[in-house]
């Protein structure tokens, strides 16, 4: 079986209706899946879902709190994800089963189900649906949505990082590790469209509402202020990626220790491979 688990807070709670509107409305069968809401301390419910409820608090950090609800999630395999990747368009059914099949079957690690324009290489691979992401490629690693084998996902994860130190942290112990990441491939988003179709940075990007998500609001008759976080511009969004990456500049404590656990990380390999 499966577990979705949605990773949030407290502060993107606008966001917990429309995601999980859009499941029940293109999600066939999410009912039959444990759905777990990861947050702080805010509780949530949708007619006709059971929504597992997990709360953590204010002071646990986002890696920390993401890997306690992996420890109380039922399955082995597990669909992550984070709060504004809103579905737009009916899941495949098919297309969905059969790569959770592979997934229990076969040796795969991952599966990402979102394609993030061509920002990260891969190959053909032995299953038609998927292709394999390479090893040394930029994005190896990242949170959009996918699918994880449990305790593969944990051990990528250090408890005090926070997103995009654990995406950029994530990305190197993925060189490291030997773990098999594949995505949807080219040929069957190019005949059937995204498999999970939502924008590649979901529907705020940078705490500002992407554009699309105007017509997304009014189409499911949804009412949100989106005037409180605003609209993002390209401007807006340059400036905030630069302010990003200087944030980990701004906290030398715990990017130096996450550095640290990549050195480990890396001997640990190494005498691994010695034996």
């Amino acid at each position: 079986m499966l577990s979705v688990i949605v990773l949030s807070s407290d502060g993107y709670s606008e966001c917990w209706e429309p995601l999980f509107m859009s499941f029940k409305e293109y999600f066939t069968g999410i009912e039959n899946y444990e759905l777990i809401l990861s947050t702080n301390d805010k509780t949530f419910s949708y007619p006709g879902l059971e929504i597992k409820m997990i709360t953590h608090g204010l002071e646990a950090a986002w890696s920390k709190r993401l890997k306690d609800s992996l420890d109380q999630a039922q399955n082995d395999l597990v669909l992550v994800l984070v709060e504004d990747f809103f579905l737009r368009s009916k899941m495949n059914s098919k297309a969905f089963h059969t790569v959770v099949d592979l997934m229990n079957n076969e040796d795969i690690d991952h599966v990402r189900l979102i394609s993030y324009g061509g920002k990260y290489k891969t190959k053909k691979s032995e299953f038609k649906i998927l292709e394999k992401i390479v090893k040394k490629t930029k994005h190896r690693f990242l949170y959009l949505p996918g699918f994880w084998k449990k305790e593969i996902l944990k051990k990528y994860l250090v408890d005090f990082e926070m997103p995009y130190m654990a995406e950029k942290m994530g990305n190197l112990r993925s060189k490291l590790l030997k773990d098999n990441f594949y995505c949807i491939s080219q040929d069957y988003i190019k005949n059937n469209g995204q498999f999970y179709h939502s924008s590649a940075s979901g529907a705020i990007y940078k705490g500002r509402w992407k554009e699309w998500v105007k017509d997304f609001l009014e189409k499911h008759k949804l009412e949100i202020d989106l005037n409180k976080r605003g609209l993002g511009t390209k401007e807006y969004n340059a400036e905030m990626r630069k302010k990003t990456f200087k944030s980990l500049l701004k906290t030398p404590i715990s990017t130096s220790k996450s550095l640290f656990s990549i050195v480990t990380l890396f001997f640990q390999v190494k005498l691994k491979l010695k034996k």
